[in-house]
C-alpha cells in the first residue's frame, strides 16, 4: 500500500446503526461538526409525493428518520470538531429501520482507522467497513 496516491483519494468510514430518529442524526452532525452547511428542503424529495415540499432541512429529516420504512441518502460538509479539517458526514436511512452513518475525509492509510474507531465508539457498534473514494449504496442493512 505503500505506492498509493493518498492526495487523491477518499476514505468514507461507514458505521451500521440500530437507532433511528431525527434526533440521533442532530447529534450526530453536532458531534463531529462545528460549522456545517444546511441542506436545501428540495435536497431530498417526499418519498410517497414528489408534489409535497419539505419547508425545512429538519423537516427533511423528520420525516425520512423517524419514518422506519423510508429510504434515503443525505450528506453534509462541514468543519470537524474531533477530526482534522473538512469531512463530509453521512445519513443513509435503510427500508429496514436501521441507518448507515458515514464520514469522509481524506485518506492517509491511518487516520482513516482512527475516524472509524471514533464512529464505532460514538454509536455504539462494532459493524463497521471503510470504503475508498466512493460510497456504495445498500439496498438494506444486511447489505452491509
Amino acid at each position: 500500500m505503500n505506492d498509493v496516491d493518498w492526495q487523491n483519494t477518499d476514505a468514507i468510514c461507514c458505521v451500521l446503526s440500530n437507532y433511528r430518529s431525527s434526533e440521533n442524526v442532530r447529534k450526530f452532525l453536532a458531534h463531529f461538526l462545528y460549522e456545517r452547511d444546511h441542506l436545501a428542503p428540495d435536497y431530498h424529495c417526499h418519498p410517497e409525493n414528489e408534489e409535497i415540499l419539505f419547508e425545512s432541512e429538519q423537516d427533511m429529516i423528520s420525516c425520512f428518520a423517524d419514518t422506519p420504512s423510508y429510504s434515503g441518502l443525505f450528506f453534509w460538509n462541514g468543519q470537524s470538531k474531533i477530526l482534522d479539517g473538512k469531512v463530509m458526514l453521512g445519513a443513509d436511512f435503510m427500508p429496514d429501520g436501521k441507518t448507515i452513518y458515514s464520514i469522509t475525509s481524506q485518506a492517509n492509510g491511518k487516520v482513516e482507522e482512527e475516524i472509524l474507531d471514533k464512529l464505532k465508539g460514538y454509536l455504539g457498534s462494532d459493524a463497521a467497513l471503510i470504503y475508498y473514494n466512493q460510497y456504495p449504496g445498500f439496498e438494506n442493512s444486511l447489505e452491509f
